[in-house]
């Protein structure tokens, strides 16, 4: 997935923010060993 095509300001940002979220979590999930 290293396509540099002109993609969608709509698919862009939706992945930004998943990308986020997920970013998000997986450091909340690190920072509380459960």
């Amino acid at each position: 997935m290293k396509r540099k095509e002109r993609i969608p300001d709509a698919i862009y940002e939706r992945g930004y923010v998943y990308n986020f979220h997920f970013h998000l979590i997986w450091v909340t999930k690190y920072r509380n060993p459960a």
